[in-house]
């Protein structure tokens, strides 16, 4: 039996992503170092050099779905996460009975009480670097909170906005705060979550 080189040919061409998948490893100590990591932190996604991290008590599923929605949220700009890595941001899952200050850095929040039953997810800033969420709302557990809503997309876009696109674009805020304006004047988001910052 022959095989036309044209068939052996077109083999070659459907080649698979060689894009390696995330995997959940332990935070490398080159990481833990860099970011200042806590003991706390005991599971690691790297996404394009950003880092997922978590408890050991987080579900590994939860830490891969938020390597594939951030990989959706920046696919093409890379330049946003070298940005955010360079300016030590990570991304950290809650286990669904974690609370937010349990987070090392939202452990300061005060009052913890306010801070633990209202928030299940925050935005980074330079004095506290870390974007976070609860894994029930990545993996869409019952009795979610924000189970309307996506808690990583949300905070991440706060967090690309304040400690990536600053990096790359010193512009960026200055027409984003125009366009926001524009929108709430028309009513676009009038009464909805989405008025109430840029």
């Amino acid at each position: 039996m022959r095989f036309s080189p044209y068939f052996l040919l077109a083999g070659f061409l459907v080649i698979p992503d060689l894009k390696a998948a995330p995997k959940v490893t332990e935070p490398p100590a080159k990481v833990r170092k860099a970011l200042r990591l806590s003991n706390f932190y005991q599971k690691h996604v790297n996404v394009g050099g950003f880092s997922i991290v978590s408890s050991e008590k987080v579900s590994d599923y939860a830490l891969l779905e938020a390597a594939y929605l951030i990989n959706q949220m920046l696919e093409g700009r890379e330049d946003l996460l070298k940005a955010m890595a360079k300016n030590k941001v990570r991304f950290s899952v809650m286990a669904h009975n974690e609370y937010t200050t349990q987070i090392p850095e939202h452990s300061d929040l005060q009052p913890r009480l306010y801070w633990n039953r209202r928030a299940r997810g925050l935005g980074a800033t330079p004095e506290r670097p870390s974007v976070s969420c609860g894994e029930e709302n990545l993996l869409l557990y019952p009795n979610d909170p924000y189970s309307t809503e996506n808690i990583l997309i949300h905070e991440l876009a706060h967090a690309v906005h304040k400690m990536g696109l600053s990096e790359t674009d010193p512009t960026f805020d200055e027409r984003l705060e125009a366009t926001y304006d524009q929108a709430v004047k028309e009513g676009l988001w009038k009464g909805k979550y989405a008025s109430r910052n840029h």
